[in-house]
């Protein structure tokens, strides 16, 4: 499935960019939504194969995607941080930091809020909940309901890393999950369902903003990837002679969605396809590297869009193409340079 994240990611640079040559593929919630899809049957297949057999399996699980997610995380905040004062030293305005001064110029008392705010860009967890909220003439910061405030997007360095923040709600609820029966995932998504189902109709929350925000509703599509693990195990699904023909499939799905745009068709066929895929081209040299290329390419493309976006900046093609070359040429380096030294590290703490 390393092709198809990989896809996935370029969506997402798209949706925040422009189209490359007049193609777009597919939203970027349904690209998200079919990434947590996809990380459910992963974390699943890693968990229950290389992970529960160990001593201390809870431990080295959640450290060890701590340690995947989050040093590549502070480096990009790091970039962003560096960008941000060179913009300001030279351009007389401080990129994203620019939006801390001008909340602390137009209200002082926000002091403590901002703080609280640069604590969940340093440590990643929470970044979802920051739409949540608002900071009111005391300088404090006080809950919305479940409507969202954009405007709290602006003070985060990496604004799409609360996607990543809701990955981590994921992983502190794997251990305690996947290892239940099929049945008892069906349960847990039945509930889930009902669940959005109450806020929907219980809260005024507009279009679902919240639903689509809020980890516990979003966690009914990291089950669909545990129950579909579960039930490939029980060869209720496609097997994996065919994966290669599914995986075309996806892959002109994803070309052909403003066509006809069924999110339910698409959401289905990551669902059912995902195992099949996995099993056949997990071992292909080429789609692993394109799979290890997607978090660098998702989360480092917030800091090229700042250069990009500068009005100096040529863009003949749009924004789409030399966003998507940028990221591309970062993304290789950081994983031969960065990424693949850190797992090396991480795969041997489970062996020692």
């Amino acid at each position: 499935m390393g092709l198809i994240r990989f896809l996935l990611a370029i969506s997402v640079l798209i949706v925040h960019s422009s189209p490359v040559f007049g193609i777009e593929l597919i939203p970027g919630y349904l690209a998200v939504q079919s990434f947590y899809i996809i990380s459910g049957f992963y974390m699943t297949l890693i968990f229950t194969e290389k992970y529960e057999g160990t001593a201390r399996p809870y431990y080295y699980f959640l450290s060890n995607r701590i340690l995947r997610l989050y040093p590549l995380y502070a480096l990009v905040v790091v970039m962003v941080i560096v960008l941000s004062i060179v913009y300001g030293v030279w351009l007389g305005s401080y990129g994203k930091l620019q939006y801390y001064m001008n909340e602390y110029q137009r209200q002082p008392d926000s002091l403590g809020a901002l703080l609280t705010v640069l604590f969940f860009n340093v440590s990643l967890v929470g970044q979802d909940w920051v739409t949540f909220f608002g900071i009111d003439k005391l300088g404090d910061l006080y809950f919305l309901g479940l409507r969202g405030n954009m405007k709290m997007q602006e003070l985060l360095f990496i604004p799409i890393a609360w996607t990543i923040s809701v990955e981590l709600f994921f992983y502190l609820l794997t251990p305690f999950i996947v290892t239940k029966s099929k049945g008892v995932i069906i349960y847990f998504i039945l509930g889930v369902i009902a669940f959005r189902v109450f806020l929907y109709f219980i809260f005024d929350i507009g279009g679902g903003f919240a639903i689509y925000r809020f980890a516990p509703t979003e966690l009914f599509w990291f089950l669909l990837g545990i129950l579909s693990y579960k039930l490939y195990k029980r060869k209720w699904l496609p097997d994996k002679r065919y994966g290669v023909w599914l995986l075309i499939v996806l892959i002109v799905s994803l070309f052909i969605y403003r066509m006809v745009q069924l999110d339910w068709v698409f959401f289905s066929m990551i669902f059912l396809f995902t195992p099949s895929v996995f099993y056949k081209v997990s071992n292909f040299k080429y789609d692993r590297f394109f799979g290890e290329l997607t978090y660098p390419l998702y989360i480092s493309h917030c800091f090229f869009l700042m250069i990009i976006g500068a009005n100096a900046f040529p863009k003949p093609y749009g924004t789409g193409l030399p966003l998507i070359v940028m990221t591309v040429i970062f993304s290789v380096f950081v994983y031969h340079y960065f990424l693949q030294p850190l797992d090396r590290f991480r795969a041997s703490r489970i062996k020692s």
